[in-house]
């Protein structure tokens, strides 16, 4: 199944298997899709914050004023602007899904490994936002509790949220994405004859 991968790619879970346990489907998310439709408000708005804030930070590096260069809020404005696109494309590389005979697994962390685990037949809910070129997103974690702010939301596990740390657990940025829910569907409600057969990589760049 993964004889065209770098081994290393195969072996990223390969702690975490169960006994018995097989991997049927690992990718990762598509690096190339960076953007979201919550940039489409916070871009201009990032903008507008560096407008304001990112002058004061240069005459404090310039001056060298300390305090000019410590206040935060020229340091956010960049960070919203730039930084989380790189932070986010980052965390790509580093984030794998996979789709065993039992669970779903993702293995995450830029700096430590971060590992989580879904029962297949346990799953709190499934739900997938599939764009151009079949590229989509799978979730199967429950939705936070909705607030005035955002009670009109939708998709909200791909708007960009994880920047406040609020990402639903899910596969994200998929190559076929309608493929791979279909496949955890059939395994969610299966009987215990049911075979599901092996799928190829999706989008594992070296």
């Amino acid at each position: 199944m993964f004889a065209d991968k770098p081994k290393r790619k195969e072996n990223v879970f390969q702690d975490e298997l169960l006994d018995g346990e097989e991997i049927l489907w690992m990718g990762q998310g598509d690096r190339r899709r960076l953007f979201t439709s919550y940039d489409l408000f916070l871009i201009p708005f990032s903008l507008f914050w560096c407008a304001i804030t990112v002058p004061m930070l240069l005459i404090g590096l310039t001056g060298g004023n300390i305090i000019g260069v410590l206040m935060p809020h020229g340091w956010i404005g960049l960070y919203m602007l730039f930084g989380r696109f790189i932070v986010k494309y980052l965390n790509k590389r580093k984030t794998y899904y996979a789709i065993t005979s039992d669970r779903i697994l993702i293995v995450s962390g830029l700096v430590t490994r971060h590992f989580q685990a879904f029962s297949l037949g346990h799953l709190p809910t499934l739900e997938k936002y599939v764009g151009w070129g079949g590229v989509g997103t799978i979730t199967f974690g429950e939705p936070p509790p909705k607030t005035w702010w955002r009670r009109n939301q939708i998709n909200y596990s791909n708007t960009g949220m994880e920047m406040f740390g609020q990402m639903l657990p899910g596969f994200y940025d998929i190559h076929d994405a309608d493929e791979v829910y279909r496949m955890i569907a059939r395994m969610a409600h299966q009987t215990s004859n049911f075979q599901v057969e092996k799928s190829k990589p999706a989008y594992l760049p070296r």
